[in-house]
């Protein structure tokens, strides 16, 4: 079996490094779960898990900005809209077929996708 050179070994350390940082950045931290007034949905807040490192004020953690996906009942996604503060999930307007947060997104569970509005 063929031994890595050194600089061989560093590259392939380099590299795994890289993919875990990688990896680390994407990660993403749940905030809350909030149910459809019907139970058939749920809404769950999310922020990149790095975000949390970041020196914030007491109180202002729901400022930071994260992502709003929402799920059916079998767990299947129906979308998922980047918010610029957490805070904003709680004016997600339930609806039979739809759900909203004003200026940020429409989520149309007939056809499984979400209007992302211009941010």
């Amino acid at each position: 079996m063929k031994k890595l050179s050194r600089h061989g070994g560093l590259a392939v350390l380099a590299l795994f490094a890289a993919f875990a940082f990688i990896a680390a950045l994407r990660a993403t931290t749940e905030l809350q779960r909030l149910p459809s007034p019907d139970g058939r949905f749920t809404a769950v807040t999310e922020y990149y898990t790095w975000r949390s490192l970041l020196p914030m004020t007491p109180g202002s953690s729901s400022d930071k900005p994260g992502f709003v996906t929402i799920y059916s009942s079998d767990g299947h996604s129906l979308g998922r809209a980047p918010v610029p503060m957490l805070q904003l999930a709680h004016d997600l307007r339930w609806e039979a077929e739809a759900a909203e947060i004003r200026l940020v997104a429409h989520w149309d569970f007939s056809r499984g996708r979400v209007m992302i509005f211009s941010q």
